[in-house]
């Protein structure tokens, strides 16, 4: 006997059903792998060469950056632009940057999720993965939703929200490397809250390796601020002790 159209319909819509529902691990779970996986890998170290554009109201600016991550919480920014260079230092609780003019200005660490988890790191006490969660929570990210979605050719873990509501604070991770894919949340302006938007495309790309984003991209309120391309990326790289001091 065979099979009806009617049959194959609905058991194509149980699979399509059953993938929706696929068991996703905990959030400080995925969380931890992350962690784990780049002091496994070796890849608590990082210089990462990058051309970037800044884009605003008076239109774009391009230079070269450098940024170098060291876990555990450390980076270090190097952008050389027209007007000069602007350097930003963190050491996991503090930061300082230099402007182009070069003025110094000190403050508490702020937000910076690319840098909190490609320099994330712990010894194994698990720490580092308790970091990120209270990082995760004070974004306002709900960790106990999680659901799966596609993005840039990968399935990715969405915590917080689901996949179309990009309202939502959320982070996406990749299913199998767990590395960041996405991150949406809201930051305090002059004007109220501004939309924040970032995407990290073309891992494993010739020049970027599969544990670094070939293409970052900020969008503030749905407009293109910040694009940043690798040009050359360096794994354990030898820098100076007092590198990410903040004086």
């Amino acid at each position: 006997m065979g099979v009806s159209a009617r049959t194959l319909c609905f058991s194509a819509a149980l699979l399509i059903a059953g993938g929706a529902a696929a068991f996703v691990p905990v959030t400080s779970y995925l969380l931890g792998r992350h962690v784990e996986i780049r002091r496994e890998g070796k890849l608590t170290d990082l210089k990462v060469e990058l051309t970037t554009s800044l884009f605003g109201d008076e239109g774009e600016q391009r230079g070269a950056e450098t940024i170098w991550y060291s876990a555990p919480w450390r980076m270090r920014s190097e952008l050389v632009l027209d007007e000069g260079k602007r350097v930003r230092v963190r050491d996991g609780r503090r930061e300082h940057v230099i402007n182009a003019d070069g003025k110094l200005s000190k403050s508490r660490a702020r937000l910076d999720l690319v840098s909190d988890f490609f320099a994330a790191g712990d010894d194994g006490n698990g720490l580092g993965k308790e970091r990120l969660l209270r990082t995760l929570t004070a974004l306002g990210v709900d960790s106990s939703k999680r659901v799966l979605t596609r993005f840039d050719g990968r399935i990715a873990i969405v915590i917080g929200a689901d996949p179309w509501d990009l309202k939502t604070p959320q982070v996406w991770l990749d299913k199998d490397g767990y590395f960041p894919l996405r991150f949406v949340y809201k930051q305090k302006s002059g004007e109220g809250e501004q939309l924040v938007d970032i995407r990290l495309l073309g891992y494993g790309g010739a020049k970027s390796g599969s544990w670094y984003p070939e293409v970052t991209e900020v969008w503030v309120d749905g407009k293109l601020r910040r694009r940043a391309t690798v040009e050359a990326i360096e794994v354990g790289p030898d820098t100076p002790r007092d590198f990410f001091k903040v004086k």
